[in-house]
């Protein structure tokens, strides 16, 4: 038999801190439940997992946590060091921008900087999945600068694969546009350091 338990965590965004607290309560609930029930068993294990900023969550929960869980399984988190990866995706808003900008505003795209944020209205467009298509188009109408923005940025990325370089492309994006001003608010500045 098995089983399967799951959490929405307190808020969206950076919220890795209260996350681990969010699991442990989740493991409490779970013994509670079995504590007060006759009709179902306890699992033998009790493993935890987790992708992205999950698969973090995972790995402070069992580093903190041991004796809760039996196992634990961290998919593509960011468990090395999180202020390399901050500084990494700056690198890349930067050079974006920095190769880009003139062909984003023509299209009406303004994906803002470290310093000053991004707009609202990129995090809507994002959120709602508009953002991605035309600035696709613009990566697939310049290939060559598309090609020189992955070199620049250190993109772990086949170059040629068009397909494979744009949907990179495209993720790096959407981290920027969607925790560059969660992240800054959450820790108390920019901490980006070019």
């Amino acid at each position: 038999m098995g089983g399967y338990a799951t959490t929405s965590y307190r808020d969206n965004g950076l919220i890795v801190l209260d996350a681990i607290e969010d699991i442990r309560n989740l493991r409490e609930r779970m013994d509670a439940f079995f504590a007060s029930t006759t009709e179902y068993f306890p699992p033998d294990s009790v493993f935890i997992g987790g992708s992205s900023e999950g698969g973090l969550v995972t790995a402070l929960t069992i580093e903190k946590y041991p004796d809760l869980f039996d196992g634990a399984l961290s998919i593509c988190g960011s468990i090395g060091n999180f202020y390399k990866q901050l500084q990494y995706n700056g690198n890349f808003h930067v050079l974006l921008n920095y190769f880009f900008l003139n062909e984003f505003l023509a299209k009406g795209i303004n994906l803002g900087n470290l310093k000053d944020g991004i707009s609202p209205l990129a995090i809507g467009a994002c959120k709602l999945g508009a953002l991605p298509l035309p600035v696709a188009d613009i990566f697939i109408n310049k290939p060559g600068k598309t090609l020189e923005l992955v070199k620049c940025a250190k993109v772990p990325v086949d170059k040629s694969d068009l397909e494979a370089v744009i949907t990179s492309l495209l993720e790096l994006l959407r981290f920027n546009v969607m925790l560059t001003n969660d992240v800054t608010d959450r820790l108390e500045g920019v901490l980006f350091n070019n």
